[in-house]
């Protein structure tokens, strides 16, 4: 089973996107453990990108498989990315790397990738 740590810069606020991260949640969680991690916001200000920056980087574990996703990004549909994953999990699982974290970035956001 694969572990995904999704980490954004920022809370959901709207009743709409809450209600379906909970439900990617629930639909994710037979397949993987999911832990996502809503980090704080700078303030508007000379050198907030960089501090959140920093705290991206400090969110991701050593040895981690990281995969940036935003709007100047390439696309990738959601049966890419699930395919993606799933070469990474076999990778993980022929080079017998079950100790290692894998990870996966998605708007901000990245996803552990392990094995058990």
């Amino acid at each position: 089973m694969l572990n995904i740590r999704l980490i954004c810069v920022g809370k959901l606020k709207e009743k709409f996107y809450l209600e379906a991260c909970k439900e990617y949640e629930k639909r994710l969680s037979t397949l993987c453990k999911m832990e996502i991690l809503q980090l704080e916001e700078e303030p508007d200000r000379p050198g907030a990108l960089a501090k959140e920056a920093e705290k991206i980087r400090a969110a991701i574990p050593a040895g981690s498989y990281v995969i940036a996703m935003c709007i100047e990004g390439k696309t990738m549909s959601s049966e890419d990315l699930a395919d993606k994953l799933q070469q990474l999990q076999n990778n993980l699982v022929m080079q017998n790397y079950s100790h290692m974290f894998q990870q996966v970035v998605v708007p901000l956001l990245i996803w552990t990738v392990t094995t058990p």
